[in-house]
């Protein structure tokens, strides 16, 4: 992002966004003991299933209607957390593609667009499903989990995503 030129009028005055890290050596995510409803599953969406999508951007649309639009792709990895038969949470996991670090090919990927639908929230079942999609994402051969501008950074670091950056309508926050 480029502050020199970047319009952030529409940020509130005191909104500060995040990117946060997490490398796939560290095993403690795996530790955070998060309890939801006996009744949440968690599952991929079959995104050949048109009454699977209508539902998923129905429970997209009810947190943010503009992540409407990219809940719409075939082949794209949604993750879903059910509560009975009803979504409750939902986020993509996404794949940044490779960076070269020391040497190495690095495949870099993260969940994003993360929400739980209002009826269901303070249950433990969004940052339950983000330790799923982070441990989908290591088990896969990722090396990095990546979370790209968030509001709500100490949430995704219960599970131990580091802050690596952090900005506000003024700029950059050292």
């Amino acid at each position: 992002m480029d502050f020199a030129t970047a319009d952030l009028s529409f940020m509130e005055e005191h909104t500060v966004n995040e990117e946060l890290v997490m490398f796939s050596s560290d095993k403690a995510f795996e530790k955070v003991q998060i309890d939801v409803p006996a009744d949440v599953t968690f599952k991929y969406a079959d995104t050949s299933d048109e009454a699977e999508m209508k539902k998923l951007q129905k429970a997209v649309a009810a947190v943010e209607e503009d992540w409407v639009q990219y809940f719409k792709g075939k082949n794209i990895p949604y993750l879903l957390a059910y509560k009975g038969t009803k979504i409750a949470s939902f986020c993509i996991v996404d794949d940044f593609g490779t960076e070269e670090i020391d040497g190495k090919t690095v495949k870099i990927g993260g969940p994003g667009c993360v929400g739980t639908v209002p009826e269901f929230r303070k249950n433990g079942i969004g940052l339950k499903m983000v330790q799923k999609a982070t441990k989908d994402l290591f088990d896969n051969g990722y090396g990095i989990s990546w979370i790209h501008w968030t509001g709500v950074g100490p949430w995704y670091m219960k599970l131990g995503y580091k802050s690596v950056l952090k900005w506000n309508k003024k700029g950059f926050i050292i």
